[in-house]
């Protein structure tokens, strides 16, 4: 048996949350994605600028150490992201399954006039 809905007006309300859930999603994940991005370029460039200095196993070492924590960095912001995007895909998918409740999935009727309608009209049909 399906359970009845909600009234209208919960609905519109249920609908206007899901619409904001959309975008904090879309606004976390790309702030997430900004800050990595950021994150990665200031290791590679500190780690590319240090490789003039190399020749000393301490500078090495160091060096060694930039590049492997930008590695694991960029695994950490893949899944951080990855996951982010799951959130994301369910976050669609609410607010679909709402807008089909609603009736605003439904296409709009074009209003462009077909070819035989203009041709109908104007002369009779011919």
């Amino acid at each position: 048996m399906i359970p009845p809905l909600p009234p209208l007006e919960q609905q519109h309300e249920l609908y206007r949350l899901s619409i904001e859930e959309y975008r904090f999603e879309v606004n976390l994940t790309w702030d997430r994605t900004k800050y990595y991005l950021g994150f990665n370029t200031a290791i590679i460039t500190i780690a590319t600028g240090l490789l003039k200095l190399g020749g000393i196993w301490h500078v090495n070492a160091f060096i060694s150490f930039l590049f492997l924590s930008g590695i694991l960095a960029c695994r950490l912001g893949i899944k951080t992201i990855t996951t982010g995007h799951q959130y994301y895909r369910r976050t669609i998918y609410k607010k679909t399954l709402l807008e089909e409740i609603l009736g605003l999935a439904k296409p709009r009727r074009s209003r462009r006039k077909q070819p035989h309608d203009r041709y109908d009209k104007r002369s009779g049909g011919t």
